[in-house]
């Protein structure tokens, strides 16, 4: 019994502490039901998933495996209203998906206003594992960052490719078939670049997702590679897996978190090659076109334009004192051949890159969705 006359307080943390902005994920993938590549599904819980009044009952498939695994990756705790990840999305491409449907399910994700990552599931030949369609959600992808929608998709590699140089191939130029694009992560597993979306969900944009090992992840599951395999697919941007040997009793981390443009090609390799350097001036790229939008209807005049400029400006430089980013160039234009249209140029240095990453976005008047 506390002593008269004093208050006494006492804190207790009944759930672990959850950390990170977070990131609302679309998972696009098959099922045992009818394809609804036009529609989208919402989730707070795994529960719903198997309603069948308001997911998928008990013929979800791989679609309903892929959710599971990214909440119990991703969560920390059970309230979603403090969790960085309160929610994700579903869109069901049916058992026997075709090439439309999944570029009809892009277009239907293009259409949910706060997604910011694109998952693929899917059995080995459903198209999950297809170039084509891995090359058909990068074009959708960066005409919605054209628009100022940033987003990132994140597909498995082929159960039926293991040797690593066949797993490199398929970001090599030099290929027929090939994927280079730095909004497409592709990870050395057919199945865990679920979890490899939900851990870089749940950080911090600035930070790189490998600080860590997974939550969910036992070493058995990952593909056990040599330190040569390992830097052979790192080079080739392809995102694997190793135990950190400093840590091993900790379990599997990300050995580096590379997008499949990292490859060097005719002596090059675009700056935001790495997952969370594209994911860090996504998001302040996508903090300037917020405040874009907000001022849309007030952008009539030359000084107004200006007026915006050292709004972004602002943000920006407060990101480059926390040491969030290097250096930042913004740039506001009325467009020359409308007036209702805004183009955005920003030049961001992001901690630790020592180049600028170019971000350019174009607002429209009166219609800013996707």
């Amino acid at each position: 019994m506390p002593l008269v006359g004093i208050t006494y307080y006492e804190e207790v943390d009944t759930v672990p502490k959850c950390t990170g902005p977070g990131q609302i994920s679309v998972l696009i993938g098959t099922t045992d039901l009818t394809g609804a590549p036009t529609e989208y599904k919402s989730f707070v819980h795994y529960d719903e998933v198997l309603d069948p009044l308001t997911g998928f009952g008990d013929d979800g498939g791989e679609l309903a495996e892929g959710i599971r695994d990214y909440f119990m990756e991703g969560r920390d705790c059970y309230d979603p209203t403090v969790c960085p990840i309160p929610k994700l999305y579903a869109i069901n491409v049916g058992s026997t998906p075709t090439q439309e449907d999944w570029t009809t399910a892009f277009a239907t994700a293009a259409r949910i206003k706060d997604a910011e990552q694109y998952i693929l599931v899917g059995g080995d030949e459903s198209g999950a594992y297809d170039l084509d369609i891995w090359n058909a959600m990068a074009d959708a992808l960066d005409d919605l960052a054209s628009k100022g929608f940033f987003r990132i998709g994140y597909v498995g590699r082929p159960s039926t490719l293991t040797d690593a140089d066949d797993v490199a191939a398929l970001t090599d130029p030099a290929q027929t078939d090939y994927i280079r694009s730095s909004r497409i992560c592709v990870v050395d597993d057919p199945n865990l670049h679920v979890k490899v979306a939900a851990k870089e969900a749940k950080h911090y944009e600035w930070e790189n997702p490998g600080m860590d090992p997974f939550k969910t992840v036992d070493p058995t599951e990952i593909t056990e590679r040599d330190d040569s395999e390992l830097l052979t697919l790192k080079n080739a941007g392809i995102t694997t897996f190793w135990m950190f040997p400093y840590q091993q009793e900790n379990g599997p981390r990300i050995y580096w978190p590379v997008m499949s443009s990292y490859r060097l090609y005719q002596g090059s390799r675009p700056v935001d090659a790495e997952l969370h350097l594209r994911r860090n001036c996504d998001a302040r790229a996508g903090e300037a076109v917020r405040i874009a939008v907000g001022q849309l209807y007030k952008l009539s005049t030359a000084e107004a334009m200006q007026a915006l400029e050292i709004q972004i400006s602002s943000i920006f430089s407060e990101y480059k004192k926390k040491g969030v980013i290097r250096d930042y160039e913004v740039t506001v234009t009325e467009n020359i051949g409308d007036p209702n249209i805004v183009d955005i140029t920003m030049a961001i240095k992001p901690a630790p890159s020592t180049e600028y990453i170019r971000v350019k976005s174009r607002i429209i008047a009166p219609v800013i969705n996707p």
